[in-house]
């Protein structure tokens, strides 16, 4: 079987092609076949999808979403400074190396926009073996 995903940036779609079978959407934990492309962590609690835009709305700073416009870019971009507009509660710095996006999350703490986005393909591929 392979999985593929769609992704809109807000949303995701997750489907599975099988042999002799057509493609199938796979449905998300609350049965819907699109999924928020948003990540909530605070302290050991890591969740995503509709759970994580949900939690996000009261503690906005623990929840990263809109994240496929930051991917690659440097912190000067004005895409990220408009995004920095958008999310003001969200603590941008630059990579020491690269350059690009990075999130401060707690004190020590920092994530890439590819590290966020590769929690959320993790998620969708457990969600596609579930199915």
């Amino acid at each position: 079987a392979v999985v593929s995903t769609q992704s809109t940036g807000e949303f995701m779609k997750i489907g599975i092609v099988k042999p002799g079978v057509p493609i199938d959407i796979v449905l998300n934990t609350e049965t819907k076949r699109k999924t928020p492309m948003v990540v909530y962590m605070k302290d050991d609690e890591r969740l995503f999808g509709d759970a994580a835009l949900t939690r996000g709305m009261k503690s906005p700073k623990n929840a990263y979403s809109n994240l496929l416009d930051l991917l690659g870019k440097s912190v000067d971009n004005p895409v990220v400074q408009e995004y920095k507009t958008r999310f003001p509660y969200h603590e941008i710095e630059a990579h020491p190396v690269t350059g690009t996006v990075v999130f401060r999350h707690g004190e020590n703490t920092f994530y890439s926009v590819e590290e966020l986005l590769a929690m959320q393909v993790e998620n969708a591929v457990q969600l596609a073996v579930a199915h």
